[in-house]
C-alpha cells in the first residue's frame, strides 16, 4: 500500500509536524515608511512595467 511506504518514509527522515509560529502584532500607521508596487504583464499585452511609489 502505498500509504504504508510513505509514513516509512515520513518516520526514516524523521519528519515532524509543522507548528505555526505566533503572529506578529498588526501594523501601526506610524510604521510605513515606503509603499511600493511593481506589475508584470504578459509579453506582447503592455510596452512596459508599471511602478509606483510613495512615501508616507
Amino acid at each position: 500500500m502505498a500509504a504504508t511506504g510513505v509514513i516509512a518514509a515520513i518516520k526514516g527522515l524523521g519528519l515532524q509536524p509543522y507548528e505555526a509560529p505566533a503572529p506578529l502584532p498588526p501594523i501601526e500607521i506610524r510604521e510605513i515608511d515606503l509603499i511600493r508596487w511593481l506589475a508584470f504583464t504578459a509579453e506582447g499585452t503592455a510596452s512596459r512595467v508599471e511602478t509606483s511609489e510613495c512615501s508616507c
